[in-house]
């Protein structure tokens, strides 16, 4: 399941990208890249390592920070 979210959330940074918005534009960017990146690491550790604590962990402070990046954008979620 977070294989998927994963996915859907590197769909829409690059649906964003053609859009015009770049990933540091704005402090909602930054803090959906860094949900982003947050996962792809834990992803990538979990291949070699049991980290299911670690993804527990992760996994809802990722939800959060993409919560906060596309609910603080309000009407400025359009900047070009």
């Amino acid at each position: 399941m977070l294989v998927a979210a994963f996915l859907a959330h590197t769909i829409d940074i690059g649906w964003r990208c053609v859009l015009g918005i770049h990933p540091l534009a704005s402090t909602g960017e930054v803090l959906s890249l860094l949900a982003w990146l947050t996962t792809l690491g834990y992803l990538a550790l979990s291949v070699r390592y049991k980290l299911t604590v670690v993804g527990a962990l992760l996994s809802p402070v990722s939800l959060v920070l993409v919560l906060l990046a596309r609910l603080g954008q309000g009407s400025a979620g359009s900047e070009r």
